[in-house]
């Protein structure tokens, strides 16, 4: 599998910031951890390993996952306002 910019060493700031984020807008929208990893990253297995302290470091993925973070904001702000 690529990397894709997810550092394989723990950093010492504990978790990346960004997966509060994440975390908000799956449990929102009711997304598995496993697609939003692969839709925001092409790696199912993202969520866990920011858990265990990876952080995102290549400014291009970044950018990815917060795009990805703010399509489903606004699909979800799109349906509420259906009604």
């Amino acid at each position: 599998m690529l990397d894709m910019g997810v550092s394989e060493s723990i950093e010492s700031g504990g978790v990346d910031p960004l997966l509060g984020s994440i975390n908000e807008v799956i449990l929102a929208a009711g997304i598995s951890r496993t697609a939003f990893g692969y839709r925001a990253a092409g790696d199912p297995t993202l969520i866990p390993k920011m858990e265990r302290g990876r952080h995102i470091k290549k400014p291009l993925l970044r950018r990815r996952i917060e795009r990805e973070i703010a399509s489903i904001e606004r699909h979800m702000a799109a349906v509420e306002a259906l009604g």
